[in-house]
């Protein structure tokens, strides 16, 4: 559930970057920018692949963190409801940021909406998981 929280809020991040890029992008060519502010969309994208990749690090070490932990959790149930509202919200979101993106040819909406909808496809496994934990009881190994 952390790790989730955790994405959540890299996806929170990476909105403002994009959102920020979009507006600097559509301001007027001036004599030190003499092409325009396009080109910071692809700068605010890859910033959001970097904050993507960093999350995914971290995923992983608390994963194997936690599988040398014997806690266990509780409340399964509503991990499994509010995961799962939250990849349809991602998933709805991410569409539009892309359908968006794709009319506009903006890079860095495109990638945003790419990023939300990789975060649906992550909720999906970690709700095939809490429903595995919430029926079997099984809570990992001790390593």
């Amino acid at each position: 559930m952390l790790t989730d929280t955790l994405e959540s809020i890299i996806n929170v991040v990476s909105g403002f970057v994009g959102l920020y890029s979009l507006y600097l992008s559509t301001l007027p060519k001036v004599h030190n920018h003499p092409y325009g502010h396009g080109k910071v969309e692809f700068i605010s994208a890859s910033l959001e692949g970097a904050l993507f990749s960093i999350a995914g690090a971290l995923i992983i070490y608390e994963a194997i963190a936690n599988l040398r932990l014997s806690e266990t959790s509780t409340q399964i149930d509503y991990g499994i409801y509010l995961v799962s509202i939250t990849a349809i919200i991602n998933y709805i979101v991410g569409f539009f940021a892309i359908k968006k993106g794709r009319k506009t040819h903006s890079v860095a909406l495109i990638a945003s909406g790419k990023h939300l909808q990789s975060g649906h496809l992550f909720n999906h496994r970690f709700v095939v998981g809490l429903i595995v934990l919430y029926f079997t009881g099984f809570h990992g190994w001790i390593v």
